[in-house]
């Protein structure tokens, strides 16, 4: 069954990001977690269709964050999906590109810690390394694609983000201040272009997809089967959870289950890297 009928959300998630591939070059925030994770298999299925309708599309471009102290297994989960995605881009000769931001050396946990820059984070304490690891990198990174890119002014870039309006009652009001929207590109206080493809998809719409391409289902499967994903968030949420296996049919993860965060992780709600 065509994606349209088995999950018209997705579908029309897929339409919608076909139409922003035609004039944009796409720059997906990609940090590992389930939203990003569906975002990116999304952009991925309409750049595809796309080239196969032989439409030219600009590389798909993917930004990523690492903190060089994350959690060993979510960083090596997050590796193996980065050598997943471009061995699917050679496959179906879509083109992808990978950037990783990291801290440089004054940024960096030793330098922090061991160098008597800060104190360690706890919880309920300052968060202060969240800026210079996390956002102070990706900033840079951001701006070096949209110098090196922005060049095109045919196809100026937008950055495709998995903010979704039910994951809490303050990023709905801080989403509908921005104008956020699953239709068409909105500008950022940053004067940059954005795109949110799933901002009103809920959490277990969020698994179904996920779901669909665990399922190895033809018309969703892009780059992962996401078995990862779920034994991460099922890890997480301390249990093995094994009616997932079945899944789209059955209920999705623990709405409490997160993935494992490294030592230096924002308070919910925080300002995430992008800062649109």
């Amino acid at each position: 069954m065509p994606i349209e009928q088995e999950m018209p959300l997705a579908g029309r998630a897929v339409d919608a990001l076909a139409h922003v591939l035609l004039d944009h070059v796409a720059c997906v925030a990609w940090s590992g977690g389930k939203d990003s994770s569906a975002v990116l298999g999304l952009v991925l299925q309409a750049a595809l269709r796309l080239r196969t309708q032989g439409v030219s599309v600009a590389p798909i471009l993917i930004t990523h964050g690492d903190t060089l102290v994350e959690n060993p297994e979510v960083r090596a989960y997050a590796d193996a999906e980065i050598a997943r995605i471009r061995a699917w881009g050679l496959e179906h000769g879509v083109a992808v590109k990978v950037l990783v931001a990291r801290p440089n050396l004054t940024e960096s946990w030793q330098m922090r810690v061991i160098g008597g820059k800060g104190l360690p984070a706890f919880p309920g304490g300052n968060h202060d390394c969240t800026t210079d690891m996390k956002i102070q990198p990706m900033q840079r990174l951001r701006k070096k694609v949209h110098r090196e890119m922005d060049q095109d002014a045919d196809r100026p870039v937008v950055t495709i983000i998995g903010t979704r309006f039910e994951e809490s009652p303050q990023r709905a009001a801080r989403m509908r201040e921005r104008g956020e929207s699953p239709e068409q590109v909105w500008t950022g206080d940053d004067g940059a272009l954005y795109f949110s493809p799933i901002a009103l998809w809920g959490m277990d719409d969020v698994w179904e997809y996920l779901g669909y391409c665990r399922s190895a289902h033809p018309d969703f499967l892009t780059f992962s089967r996401f078995e990862d994903v779920f034994r991460i968030y099922a890890d997480a949420a301390g249990t093995t959870a094994p009616s997932w296996a079945t899944w789209p049919r059955r209920a999705s993860p623990s709405r409490a289950a997160r993935a494992p965060d490294a030592p230096c992780a924002p308070p919910s709600g925080a300002t995430r890297a992008w800062r649109p």
